[in-house]
């Protein structure tokens, strides 16, 4: 694709204004929740009362707080509130509604700053063990929740566990992508199509002889029977193992985040005890309750809450068409229920597990037959009490290393209250001390898997999607290095050297990464040069020909080699299926001028095109412009109607937001296509001034196109970018 800009450019001379706005309170909490510290020990708690509203308005005499059966002297004391905005919010969405338009305009997203972060979800779905009817209605619920339940404030991830690790880029506020997971959640093969496993004979009826055998023969019975027991195990050990090792590892992706963070896990349990005779006698623990409890332990270090949803609903007692009725009808065994008896045994102790997960965890499990409602109680339960004390010297005793049990009791008996368990004793600075010497390879990859974009080397990152004439897809993507945040040394022939390992990455809505390999790059600069580049920084450009459409998260890690310093930058795009003849907009590519150089442009003066689409890479992917100066911007229109009788009829609407909050507006202007070349692929651009009165901060520029010969449902297509104004 041609980077072009047009002497002919409409100009737009939009004076953009600003309104008074109601600064919004955000609760600030400490950013640790849990602290295991040798001086100071802090758990949240979370107080309800009999109808399971929270009680806000305890003190620290109502509470006793005991570690391993001592009591402890409360020290600490803070209540953290996070209220629900649900109400207002529906109210809001109904007026709006009434007066939307029948094809409604998309919202940009606000890309969310750690400090404007109210709430913080990761929905992990366990796709590994949800059945085929689960998965139905997980999907079904989880698109209520991000167009209806979501609201402003709110990081949420969503991911699955049998699609790998490289799921956890997907933290974000915008609902596309969100929407863009949501369709990708399958039901997984390795899972059970049934939400309850088959009810069959004891395998010792289906063997020949009945129950008059041979020492011999009994003796292949035990061993037949061994062996089909320890392939079960083996396969609920690849359902659940897997699971539990990944749910871990989102909860420890999560400690970064601020304050108090939340997991809704979706899954119908897990196998965490077995039996070595039949009939069943002792059970004994698995594996799996060891990655239990190692999610757990991570739970606590993380401040993370785990809210469990059995998809499945409340059991109802019967047979369902999978069972073997007929089977069981012959069995010899049939008239003391024993197959039953262990059936029922295993339902319950996979919907324990996720008791037992939300329980240790201060977390709720919700086993009802509304996930929504469900979701409804996670966002209520958003307020807690910090306690913290002083421990003692046995806390963290090496030669010990023991669980240390906590037990939290209110003097008013008429309220319930909802705690982690305990905690092993390491405290958080051993812990940390492992992520401190990470190898600079771990550390770049760290980088490149974090929610949120690392700031020691400033980077900004633009993806830009393009169809070109041979009909294939492409993302452009443009990354702009802070070359200031860059080590450089200076060589004896006078340049400027630097040297930086780049790790880029585009991750499906699966979490699978098309690119994995850090490379290293050597840059060298003349002393000129180097003094431009220190000044408008780097641009690193990277071109990823895409095959399957659909939503793509692009991240980039940079670890400087001199200073062993890194940063990363984030950014989704959506790859649209242009086979569907829908109309489409590409990315948008900016300039920034200064009112001068504008004019002078108008009329045809000092034009160096060359320069000018280096400037276009630069503006484009750094995106910060001053007040007073220009800025124009280049997008291509895909697949507008139009037929050997009538020619492309398309409008063009401006709107500017600061903030999520509407700023400006124009009226749709009529687009001119008579000199276009490819009335499929229209190329347009304008321009805005940005008026001295903006304040400094982030902006999104929106463009909507109307195509008005296409029909009324399909009449719109929008595209916006994100910018910032600077002193």
């Amino acid at each position: 694709m041609k980077l072009i800009i047009f002497t002919t450019i409409l100009l737009l001379t939009v004076g953009f204004t600003t309104f008074a706005q109601n600064p919004t309170s955000t609760p600030t909490p400490d950013d640790d929740v849990v602290k295991i510290t040798t001086t100071l020990i802090q758990i949240d708690a979370t107080v309800t009362d009999k109808k399971g509203n929270i009680v806000k308005d305890l003190k620290p005499e109502d509470f006793e707080v005991y570690e391993n059966g001592k009591r402890q002297n409360i020290t600490n004391f803070s209540f953290i509130t996070f209220g629900s905005k649900n109400s207002q919010t529906n109210t809001e969405n109904q007026s709006n509604k009434a007066e939307s338009p029948k094809t409604p305009i998309p919202i940009p997203p606000v890309r969310l700053k750690p400090e404007q972060i109210r709430r913080t979800y990761a929905i992990v779905v366990d796709d590994l063990t949800l059945s085929f009817s689960s998965i139905f209605w997980v999907k079904s619920d989880l698109k209520r929740f991000v167009n209806e339940q979501m609201e402003e404030g709110d990081l949420v991830a969503i991911l699955r566990v049998g699609t790998g690790l490289g799921a956890l880029q997907s933290f974000t506020s915008d609902k596309r992508q969100l929407l863009a997971a949501v369709e990708k959640i399958r039901w997984n093969t390795l899972s059970n199509p049934f939400s309850y496993e088959p009810i069959q004979p004891n395998i010792i009826d289906e063997l020949p002889g009945g129950k008059n055998v041979s020492a011999e023969q009994e003796k292949q019975r035990e061993e037949k029977q061994k062996a089909i027991k320890l392939q079960k195990d083996k396969e609920a050990d690849l359902r659940d193992y897997p699971s539990l090792k990944a749910l871990d590892y989102v909860i420890n992706g999560m400690k970064d985040l601020p304050g108090r963070k939340s997991v809704m896990f979706f899954s119908e349990g897990f196998k965490t005890f077995t039996r070595d005779e039949y009939p069943p006698k002792i059970p004994r623990p698995t594996k799996v309750f060891d990655a239990l409890r190692a999610v757990i332990e991570s739970a606590t270090r993380a401040s993370v809450v785990v809210y469990t949803f059995d998809p499945r609903g409340v059991y109802a007692p019967g047979a369902e068409a999978q069972d073997d009725i007929v089977g069981l009808a012959r069995s010899p065994t049939a008239g003391n229920s024993q197959e039953i008896r262990v059936w029922e045994d295993n339902v319950n102790n996979s919907i324990d597990t996720l008791r037992y997960l939300a329980q240790e965890t201060g977390g709720i499990a919700n086993l009802g037959n509304s996930i929504t409602k469900g979701i409804e109680k996670v966002f209520n339960d958003q307020s807690y009490y910090l306690l913290g004390y002083q421990p003692d010297s046995e806390t963290f005793d090496p030669k010990q290393s023991k669980f240390n049990k906590l037990v939290i009791r209110l003097k008013r008996p008429d309220l319930k209250i909802r705690y982690r368990s305990g905690f092993y004793g390491v405290t958080d600075d051993q812990i940390n001390q492992t992520k401190n010497n990470r190898t600079p390879q771990q550390k770049i990859y760290a980088a490149v898997s974090s929610p949120f974009d690392g700031k020691e080397i400033n980077l900004s990152l633009y993806p830009i999607f393009y169809n070109d004439f041979q009909d294939r897809n492409f993302i452009r993507t443009l990354v702009h290095i802070d070359a200031k945040d860059l080590t450089f040394a200076l060589e004896p022939d006078g340049f400027y050297k630097t040297t930086f390992e780049i790790l880029a990455g585009i991750f499906d809505t699966n979490g699978s990464s098309a690119n994995n390999r850090i490379s290293q790059n050597t840059l060298r600069f003349s002393p000129e040069n180097y003094q431009r580049v220190q000044k408008e920084g780097v641009v690193y450009n990277l071109e990823t020909p895409i095959i399957v459409t659909g939503g793509y998260q692009f991240r980039v890690a940079l670890r400087d080699v001199a200073s062993d310093k890194v940063g990363s930058a984030s950014q989704f795009i959506e790859v649209p299926n242009l086979k569907k003849k829908k109309l489409t907009l590409s990315q948008l590519i900016v300039r920034n001028y200064p009112l001068q150089k504008w004019n002078e442009i108008l009329n045809g003066q000092n034009i160096n095109f060359n320069a000018e689409k280096g400037l276009f890479l630069a503006n484009t992917s750094l995106r910060e412009f001053k007040r007073g100066t220009v800025m124009s911007y280049y997008y291509i229109i895909y697949n507008t109607k139009f037929d050997s009788r009538t020619s492309p009829k398309l409008e063009v609407q401006t709107k500017l937001f600061k903030d999520g909050k509407l700023l400006m507006e124009n009226e749709p202007q009529p687009l001119d296509v008579r000199n276009q070349k490819d009335l499929l692929r229209i190329e347009t651009s304008n321009a805005v001034t940005l008026g001295t009165d903006l304040t400094t901060g982030d902006y999104i520029l929106q463009i909507v196109v109307i195509d008005k010969n296409a029909d009324k449902k399909k009449q719109i297509a929008t595209q916006w970018i994100d910018f910032t104004i600077v002193e």
